[in-house]
């Protein structure tokens, strides 16, 4: 059906390398966008725009069959890298012409999606008729196919560090615009070359002017509404693959407080509003360096575990706008810790508004790191006697993924255990979350579930673990302290006194307990049944399913919209979430029934259809597997590794570069005579790679950075490579037979991609990373039985 090109030649490879790079850059900046002008949950939407859009170019490919073959191929390419360019470009421009009428803001967002996905679909094009109009240079292609996503991957972090995302944007659009230009072989400038040399200078010179603009610290293209809300520019922005930070201009008023259990609207202090992802707040607070400044810190909830026990050497987990920080020199401690994953933040604090915060970095006893904390405290030479997290959450997505947030992490029974080791034989863990009784309890549920799970691991008794925790409430904010020794009884009455003065309810102490609930959670004795009983998920969140915030079960997420009362103790903004994933799986299923079934009843005799059966379950298992053991393995190594970015820079990098050079070894070879040997041989190397990582991930996560490294990229590669091979060893089992059919073949692996990228989340959530790790490897496992019907049916 589909005529071959004659060889590809370099302006080829370099269009395909440069198309998949701007692709996967521009998806990930999409999902940060969509993270700040929407919430975070909508992030998933960038990811399956993407993968949706790649697969329905495919199909268009398919569907256009002869008409698009020979030199009109080229002009195909061209012609639709320049419209990709284009697209980016006028998806983003949408994006910031957000209107202030609610009615008009809809319109907005579904046109810049529906005009995202219009890139993606133009990029799908060029990259199905590059892979499978060259079936002589398949190999070779998927290679620069797979270097060039892989490139992208790691590009859009420092490009998201130096530019924002309007001016990332411009940039990938620049390349693209460049890509399609410089693929047309003619000589002689046509219509066309003009058209796509006019888009060109246009994106180009757009970005000329976001450039000299972000660089005078004054973009002129920017966000004005976020999540519905419009408000004055900040003092200081700065974007990331982590968030949106950006810092309000100077108020004076009562001081900001998580709990304050008196009134202190007395007080006047100059503050600052920092914001991470529209959404989530803390302040920075104006400090002029006298300790009698901060006293209305010590009435501050989250701070509980200072008046229990006294704490000299402290470590913050968060820093936020520093308030953590001025509360541990409130209460005298000598040696103050501050850890924050997020540099703009730092940056915030430490170097634009350093004066207005009193320079706390420059104080002796403080020292401020940008890390993650479970690795940076891992590492740490020294006992803590508290270790603080309050209310440490940002609802933003990561570039990793839709609801891999990054704060995911510190709400393990892992992470607790690590903390706990890390603490002097006095210290305490103490934990702040949002808790309002009878309608907000899950949180505080969960965070007993976690601490009683924890410390039954350091082997305290069922008995004595009541005497480990106590908490405390005062409006929206619970606190958790947890000893790794039991609290003594002068310890359990300062306390008890401390909630008196500052009239804090006491939740939980070894002779009080909240209610019934509670009490079986912090008594150790709950059981699976008994937690399945709950009308929330709120089991001990672990590193296999590390979703503290999401309390749905899979099928809860209708109840939750239709009865908002259905589980009283859940989060709305995460049960949204899990209802927009839920949809999202449902939505990708139909689409691809609707962009790849359908056209197959169309253009495909019933007869051919039956006999190709073999090849689309062989391409649409590849396409499952690859992602389901990408995203699980990104998951699981991303802890490992201490980082999300790593998730980008490390995990994804190494197994695409590496599936891209599996790719290349196969270059130009015929097929095999006994073909079932490599997916034979990937299952075992799968094996062994799901087996090693938990064991090997415990061994070494005390070891430094580069280290953990290394461990990963010799984990990634072997299996990368294996990978990496399955997909032109489907192309040469089934290019003489199923030449036509080739397009269709990478939309049925594009399509299964679309549904594990969603796929994936839900299975994490519900069985564990684990679980979607070995879903993957069957995936695999089910291609040795399908590789041999493939070899048995090829003609020649």
């Amino acid at each position: 059906m589909v005529a071959n090109f004659s060889n590809a030649a370099f302006r080829h490879y370099f269009v395909i390398f440069t198309v998949a790079l701007s692709t996967i850059a521009y998806q990930i900046v999409l999902t940060r966008l969509l993270s700040v002008t929407f919430y975070y949950h909508f992030a998933f939407v960038g990811i399956t725009l993407a993968m949706l859009g790649l697969t329905y170019g495919a199909i268009r490919v398919f569907t256009q069959g002869d008409a698009w073959a020979g030199k009109e191929g080229d002009q195909q390419i061209a012609r639709h890298a320049v419209s990709c360019a284009l697209a980016m470009a006028l998806a983003t421009a949408l994006h910031l012409c957000y209107p202030l009428n609610s009615w008009t803001r809809s319109l907005s967002l579904y046109l810049s999606l529906v005009v995202a996905l219009l890139a993606f679909t133009c990029s799908g094009v060029c990259i199905t008729l590059l892979l499978t109009h060259f079936p002589a240079s398949t190999s070779r292609l998927y290679a620069c196919d797979l270097a060039g996503a892989a490139l992208g991957a790691v590009f859009v972090i420092p490009g998201l560090n130096a530019l924002d995302p309007v001016g990332m944007v411009l940039l990938l659009s620049t390349l693209v615009a460049i890509a399609g230009l410089q693929i047309r072989p003619e000589r002689v400038p046509t219509k066309q070359h003009i058209i796509s040399a006019g888009v060109g200078i246009l994106v180009a010179g757009t970005l000329g002017i976001q450039l000299s603009s972000w660089l005078s610290d004054g973009s002129i293209f920017t966000f004005d509404v976020k999540k519905g809300a419009s408000g004055a520019p900040p003092d200081f922005e700065r974007w990331n693959t982590f968030s949106r930070v950006a810092v309000s201009s100077v108020y004076q008023g009562p001081p900001f407080g998580w709990g304050f259990g008196s009134d202190h609207s007395d007080v006047n202090v100059l503050q600052r509003r920092l914001t991470i992802d529209a959404d989530a707040m803390t302040v920075l607070t104006h400090w002029r360096g006298s300790i009698a400044e901060l006293s209305y810190l010590k009435d501050d909830v989250v701070n509980l575990g200072y008046h229990v026990r006294h704490a000299s050497d402290v470590a913050i987990i968060g820093v936020g706008g520093g308030r953590d920080v001025l509360s541990a020199i409130a209460f005298e401690a000598k040696r103050i810790e501050g850890i924050e994953l997020n540099p703009a933040i730092i940056e915030a604090l430490t170097t634009r508004f350093a004066e207005f915060t009193g320079y706390l970095n420059q104080l002796p006893q403080v020292h401020l790191a940008v890390a993650e904390a479970r690795a940076f405290i891992n590492q740490s030479a020294y006992p803590y006697d508290l270790i603080q997290i309050s209310l440490t959450d940002t609802w933003a997505a990561t570039a990793a993924g839709g609801l891999a947030l990054s704060e995911n992490r510190l709400y393990t029974v892992e992470a607790w255990q690590e903390f706990l080791t890390k603490l002097n034989d006095q210290g305490m863990l103490t934990v702040s979350r949002w808790f309002v009784p009878g309608t907000h309890e899950g949180e505080f549920y969960r965070l007993l579930a976690l601490a009683a799970e924890a410390l039954k691991r350091h082997r305290v008794s069922f008995q004595a673990l009541r005497r480990h925790m106590l908490a405390a409430n005062v409006g929206g904010i619970v606190t958790l302290a947890v000893s790794k020794t039991p609290f003594d009884e002068a310890e359990v009455a300062r306390f008890k006194e401390t909630a008196r003065i500052h009239h804090y309810a006491v939740l939980l102490s070894p002779t009080e307990v909240y209610d019934e609930v509670a009490e079986e959670i912090s008594s150790g004795r709950a059981t699976s049944e008994f937690f399945s009983s709950l009308p929330m998920d709120v089991t001990p969140s672990t590193d296999n399913r590390p979703f503290f915030f999401h309390m749905a079960r899979l099928f809860d997420g209708p109840a939750v919209l239709l009865h908002g009362n259905v589980s009283r103790s859940m989060n709305s903004k995460n049960d949204f979430a899990s209802l927009v994933l839920g949809i999202l799986l449902m939505g990708t299923l139909g689409c691809t029934v609707f962009l790849v079934i359908l056209p197959l009843q169309k253009y495909v005799p019933l007869g051919t259809a039956s006999a190709a059966l073999p090849n689309l379950l062989y391409f649409g298992c590849i396409g499952l597997g690859f992602m389901l053991i990408e995203l699980s393995q990104m998951q699981r190594l991303m802890i490992f590794l201490g980082h999300p970015v790593y998730g980008l820079s490390v995990v994804l990098f190494t197994l695409l570069l590496s599936a891209g050079l599996g790719s290349y070894t196969v270059s130009g070879t015929p097929a095999p005579q006994r073909p079932f040997i490599r997916p034979a041989a990937l299952c075992i190397l799968l094996v062994a790679m799901g087996l090693a990582t938990g064991i090997v991930t415990e061994y070494a996560k005390y070891q430094d950075t580069a280290f953990r490294i290394a461990i990963s990229v010799a984990l990634l590669v072997p299996s990368g490579m294996a990978m990496g091979i399955m997909f032109p060893l489907g192309i040469a089992l089934s290019k003489s037979r199923f030449a036509g059919l080739l397009p269709w073949f990478w939309g049925i692996n594009g399509a299964m991609s679309v549904l594990a990228s969603v796929g994936g989340m839900v299975l994490s959530m519900q069985y564990g990373i684990s679980g979607t790790y070995w879903v993957g490897v069957a995936c695999y496992a089910g291609c040795v039985p399908l590789v041999h019907l493939l070899a048995r049916d090829r003609v020649g």
